[in-house]
């Protein structure tokens, strides 16, 4: 049978093709993943360099260290506490802690809570903390007409230098509020002692959250370190403690459905702490080497060795605050932050 001599020498190049491509193949996918390898080493040593520089030690805060305007803050006082004198706790008072910052939703925010916290039966102290390096007339303006008492702070968040940097952060941490909360501990140790905390309790309320003012009154029987449910949080109906007869029976949180390794999950809004418990442990702040997630559990163990020690406060029938977030608005490209905040 006659073959074509074109034919014999395109059958001789196929097999020498199909030899060769895979070796060339095999040395890309090799030089690639050294070459990503490489970039993603780089990449952490300076994320890990740019935190160490840009982040203070939770050891390092100190009086002297804070910004100016925490040194001057702006108090808005009712009239129910100028009649009791205000200064010492002599009765039951819950000082609710609010981190924020400027954004569209902001005031509504703001205003919602103020709402919540003005229907409270038990004396409330609030005290607003911004993620800015001075007070803001709009969060000033509002705390005068809020009929609640209130301290008006302000402390920047530090930013990252680069985009890895943050990137690695947010992956890594991504903690919001934290310097925030500092400042606001900072300021009760600077304005309270020991000898007059027997009836204050401390309680960090989100702004964005949505508060039945009830919780405050059971916010307020706290002795040591309580907890209660918060409803929506977790990617569940709502995560903490069940109770029963102030005794907690069980925990539900996503963190027990997939096994996680979170000792106490808990939300932010679902806890709260005597006030003589931060005279007690004076080196007691949130720190920001604590991992995604940790937060409440690892502020919580310093105040407790065990989960047995919390207070069970919730209602096993009901949930009294919901971590929410209001929507942001759909706005034309032309209305910007500052046009809508001058309104």
């Amino acid at each position: 049978m006659h073959v074509n001599s074109e034919d014999g020498d395109r059958s001789n190049l196929f097999p020498m093709k199909k030899s060769m491509m895979p070796r060339s193949k095999f040395k890309t996918t090799l030089m690639c993943i050294g070459l990503l390898g490489s970039h993603l080493f780089v990449a952490i040593l300076v994320a890990i360099n740019v935190r160490s520089e840009d982040v203070p030690e939770v050891s390092q805060i100190a009086r002297k260290d804070l910004p100016s305007c925490f040194n001057a803050p702006i108090i808005h006082t009712n009239e129910a506490e100028k009649e009791r004198g205000g200064g010492a706790v002599h009765e039951k008072i819950v000082f609710v802690i609010t981190p924020t910052y400027k954004r569209h939703t902001q005031k509504v925010d703001l205003l919602t809570l103020c709402h919540s916290l003005s229907l409270s039966r038990t004396q409330v102290k609030w005290i607003v903390v911004e993620d800015s390096n001075n007070p803001t007339p709009l969060v000033s303006n509002l705390l005068s007409l809020c009929p609640v008492s209130s301290v008006h702070l302000s402390v920047k968040t530090p930013r990252k230098k680069t985009l890895v940097a943050k990137l690695f952060w947010k992956i890594m941490h991504g903690h919001r509020g934290l310097e925030q909360r500092n400042i606001a501990l900072q300021w009760l140790r600077d304005n309270y002692s020991a000898k007059d905390c027997r009836g204050g309790v401390i309680y960090f309320a989100d702004d964005d959250n949505r508060y039945d003012h009830r919780i405050f009154d059971v916010i307020s029987k706290t002795v040591k370190a309580a907890v209660w449910p918060v409803g929506f949080a977790g990617h569940i109906l709502y995560e903490g403690p069940v109770c029963h007869n102030n005794t907690i029976t069980k925990w539900k949180s996503w963190a027990v459905r997939v096994g996680t390794n979170r000792k106490i999950p808990i939300d932010m809004a679902g806890f709260a702490v005597n006030l003589c418990q931060l005279f007690e442990k004076p080196e007691v702040y949130f720190d920001n080497a604590w991992s995604r997630g940790q937060l409440e559990t690892e502020f919580l163990y310093q105040f407790v060795t065990n989960k047995e020690e919390l207070e069970c406060r919730g209602s096993d029938k009901e949930v009294l605050v919901w971590h929410v977030r209001t929507a942001k608005p759909s706005l034309y490209s032309g209305y910007q932050l500052e046009h809508f905040l001058e309104t």
